[in-house]
């Protein structure tokens, strides 16, 4: 199939029809944001597959996804690049797509350009169906009487209707919010980033100034605060008083496990003498309980600071369907962390760096620039075992991984990846700099001595490093292999240093 052709990728989700153009490049498919061809479903990898023009066709390849990619039924194996003919249908994950010309689908996509809302209805098919009872109804009227009763009936029941489109356009409006805020949230799988986006998403929907999520922990048994959205101590938008009075509004949603509104704060009996609310004039404010089933899991606070009644108890539908959609939302995401977390360190496991890196191999070839993989060992952990027992090894284990969180950076990824072993992916990092870094990580370790019984025990750590080349091609098993080749040559080196690829 030659590529100079206008073709697209066209698939089917939740009763929505989906296109995605082709272009003479490549494309990847994925869970992650930052693929091309975002496909927000637990069954798709971070990074799944590519799509790539090549000699006048174009070519499919799986990226040893975890669930594989299927071409007509059959499953192809990992990068192996497949031609794609007309009518193919693609399988990745859960999503079936097909390979066709845009000219196919141009007035299907023309045919259905009004957003189809939840209840299969449009809201120019609900003005029309409006129109269609206006007139019955006339005409019920008009054969009852032609008098000036008639007509005062008429006009009473357009009355009516135009009542009944006011409650309902809003309804369809909210139901179309959530419908784009569920397809947004649903696919976040880090707990931090989904409530932050779903905190932001009310917000804009009901036109709050400031808010914040807290979630129950079960063992402090107490609400604690996850993340906030211009309400904070730091830049002075949110005042000790604000913290005081918004706490315990959120409590007392958490007890009653329903929604409060407060219409006007300033006028509110209940809250009026509230300093917080003297302090910074807070107006109308609302808390929503997150609610999973029968269990509260937390609360939403938001605030507005210069209009009473933004909130209304009208929102109470499509707020309690935002509520379980993100307390579903959370669970999801919940048991993905569990799934890729280390239960000792905390830190990420073994599967989720390969994910990583792999991303960053892609991301590297497309833009140009570099990625390192530092694997560190620890010295003599089997003697730390023989001697001080294996609750002093878990300790040491523990401590190195808190050690090697502590010094790196917001971008890069620390995985415990078996027994005392633990691999850090560096982004935008070449060989010079992440050699700096990893010996720097190793004076850090070996300076911070351990009591472990009644001893004074001096933990070190080896080392190698690794930069991206393009010769890898993709593979990652090379790459982590080379990594694990430098820490050999540094083990058998005397340990306590680092080894770098290719020298060092």
């Amino acid at each position: 199939m030659k590529a100079e052709l206008d073709l697209l990728l066209a698939w089917s989700h939740e009763g929505e029809q989906y296109y995605f153009p082709l272009k003479e490049r490549e494309v990847i498919i994925g869970r992650q944001e930052q693929a091309d061809l975002v496909l927000n479903m637990p069954s798709v990898s971070r990074v799944h597959a590519t799509i790539a023009a090549r000699n006048d066709a174009y070519y499919i390849e799986d990226l040893e996804s975890s669930n594989g990619t299927k071409l007509n039924g059959a499953r192809i194996k990992p990068y192996e690049s497949h031609a794609l003919s007309l009518g193919d249908e693609i399988e990745i994950g859960d999503a079936k797509l097909l390979f066709q010309p845009i000219a196919d689908y141009q007035r299907e996509q023309n045919n259905s350009s009004k957003r189809l809302l939840p209840g299969g209805g449009s809201k120019d098919e609900l003005e029309l169906e409006l129109d269609k009872l206006r007139t019955n109804i006339f005409q019920h009227v008009s054969q009852v009487s032609t008098s000036t009763l008639g007509a005062h009936l008429g006009t009473l029941l357009d009355g009516d209707l135009e009542k009944f489109r006011a409650y309902v356009e809003p309804k369809l409006h909210e139901y179309a919010v959530l419908q784009e805020i569920t397809q947004i949230i649903i696919g976040i799988l880090d707990v931090e980033e989904l409530l932050s986006t779903a905190l932001g998403l009310v917000s804009e929907a009901l036109n709050a100034d400031r808010g914040y999520i807290l979630l129950f922990d079960s063992q402090e048994a107490s609400l604690q605060p996850i993340v906030s959205q211009h309400f904070d101590r730091k830049d002075n938008s949110a005042c000790e008083h604000d913290f005081a009075f918004s706490q315990t509004v959120a409590t007392s949603c958490f007890e009653k496990k329903e929604i409060i509104v407060l219409e006007d704060a300033l006028m509110d009996v209940s809250f009026s003498s509230s300093s917080s609310i003297i302090a910074t004039s807070i107006r109308s404010v609302i808390c929503i309980p997150l609610q999973r089933g029968s269990e509260i899991v937390g609360v939403i606070y938001l605030d507005n600071l210069s209009t009473p009644g933004i909130f209304h108890h009208h929102h109470f539908d499509f707020l309690n369907a935002f509520s379980a959609q993100t307390a579903m939302a959370l669970e999801n995401a919940r048991l993905y962390s569990l799934a890729v977390t280390d239960s000792m360190t905390g830190l990420h496991n073994r599967e989720y760096i390969n994910e990583r890196i792999f991303e960053e191999m892609l991301r590297t070839e497309r833009y140009n620039s570099d990625c390192s993989l530092i694997m560190i060992d620890i010295d003599h952990f089997k003697r730390i075992n023989d001697t001080y027992g294996h609750g002093a090894g878990d300790l040491v284990i523990k401590r190195v991984a808190d050690q090697l969180t502590e010094m790196a950076r917001a971008n890069d990824v620390v995985a415990r990846y078996g027994g005392e072993e633990f691999l850090m992916l560096l982004t935008e990092t070449g060989r010079v700099g992440a050699s700096v870094f990893a010996e720097r990580l190793r004076k850090s370790i070996e300076e911070n001595q351990m009591l472990l019984g009644d001893e004074t025990v001096q933990i070190t750590v080896s080392s190698g490093v690794v930069c991206y080349q393009e010769n890898y091609h993709r593979k990652l098993t090379d790459f982590v292999a080379d990594a694990d080749k430098a820490l050999y040559r540094a083990k058998n080196s005397g340990r306590n240093r680092v080894c770098v690829s290719g020298g060092g």
